[in-house]
């Protein structure tokens, strides 16, 4: 889905680059790598979407601590 965006973007608004990329934001070393990607490749970023968030569709009593801890840890710091 996001590179359907991205294509549809770039060809839309030539002259600009869309890159998409599919990062575990729970993963402090995956978002770190990925940061430094993009700022390697582009030096500059005008506009950064973010679309993390997990929903499980279960109620709290059937999840595991670590299954929660991790939906928590996703969907906090998505948006931080």
């Amino acid at each position: 889905m996001g590179q359907a965006a991205v294509k549809e973007m770039n060809e839309k608004y030539s002259g600009n680059t869309f890159e998409y990329k599919n990062v575990d934001i729970s993963n402090e070393a995956a978002v770190e790598k990925a940061w430094g990607e993009i700022a390697s490749k582009y030096k500059r970023v005008d506009v950064l979407i973010n679309n993390a968030a997990r929903a499980l569709g279960k109620n709290f009593s059937e999840l595991s601590l670590a299954t929660y801890r991790k939906t928590i840890d996703i969907n906090f710091m998505s948006i931080v």
